[in-house]
């Protein structure tokens, strides 16, 4: 009987993701190019956390100098601000985790709709300015 009611769930669920239509979602790339001579870190919030909770997960990705590389996926379709915070690897030897934290440190914060993105072909350039 428990075969038999599960079989029947998993028959209703799918007669139902059929009937609406479930997409797989798409993601949308974004690349990041280092046009210094330095490591770079970075950051991702999606607009969803705030500065302090962004940094207790760490890092997302290192980037090294003169490096182009992929980064992030995007949602497609995706509402809100996407914003990247980037650390040099000398500020992150500079100032502890906390003091980056308390007194907002980042060497550059860049903040996109998905049509800015789109606009610069999903590629941030980072200059060093």
């Amino acid at each position: 009987m428990k075969k038999l009611n599960s079989l029947s769930i998993l028959l209703f669920i799918l007669l139902l993701c059929t009937a609406t239509q479930c997409e797989k979602e798409e993601f949308i790339p974004v690349t990041f190019e280092n046009q210094t001579s330095e490591t770079l870190y970075f950051v991702n919030n999606n607009g969803r956390e705030n500065f302090e909770d962004l940094l207790k997960g760490g890092f997302s990705k290192l980037i090294l100098p003169n490096e182009t590389t992929e980064v992030a996926h995007i949602p497609d379709p995706y509402e809100g601000a996407i914003i990247y915070y980037i650390f040099k690897e000398s500020t992150l030897k500079r100032y502890t985790k906390e003091e980056i934290v308390e007194q907002n440190i980042y060497d550059k914060k860049y903040e996109f709709t998905i049509q800015q993105l789109k606009a610069i072909d999903f590629k941030i350039i980072y200059t060093g300015n």
